[in-house]
């Protein structure tokens, strides 16, 4: 019988360690990928993260998830970066990247919408406000089911031409 994992605790046993190794912890995920499951882990560092760093988290992580036995079937794990549209999990994930374009899905429809894209404006008393078409959003952070950031194309491309 399959064993449901519970990704608490693995990110429970895992961010202390990336924390410990100059990492900044993300998040990580279960999936399944061309048949097979998958534990991805995302990290990340202050002037970017390089393949080496990967591979040392991976081959550092590795035996610690096989002694606590958090996952009883066959799995493949992936360190790599969040990427460009990075998820937002905690708090202070929300607090750092005020000022970005970020795109949110609510547990329930609040405003009578549950998918919002727009600027992250304000991440404070454990709310966020987004602009959108020149409107404010309030939505409190325990509504929020998912959130990353979004590519802004014209921001980077702006930056580029500097």
């Amino acid at each position: 019988m399959m064993i449901p994992i519970q990704l608490e605790k693995i990110e429970a046993l895992l961010e202390p360690v990336a924390v410990s190794q100059g990492y900044e912890w993300v998040a990580c995920e279960w999936g399944s990928e061309a048949g097979a499951r998958v534990l991805r882990v995302f990290i990340d560092k202050a002037g970017g993260l390089e393949v080496k760093d990967c591979e040392e988290f991976s081959r550092l992580i590795d035996p610690l998830l096989e002694v606590e036995a958090l996952i009883s079937e066959r799995y493949q794990l992936e360190v790599s970066s969040p990427g460009l549209n990075r998820p937002l999990k905690k708090w202070g994930d929300f607090e750092k990247f005020v000022g970005e374009k970020v795109s949110v899905k609510t547990k329930r429809p609040l405003n009578g919408r549950s998918h919002y894209k727009g600027l992250l404006k304000l991440a404070q008393n454990q709310q966020i406000q987004l602009e959108i078409d020149g409107q404010l959003y309030a939505i409190p952070f325990l509504e929020i089911m998912k959130a990353n950031l979004e590519v802004d194309w014209d921001k980077i491309l702006k930056n580029k031409k500097k």
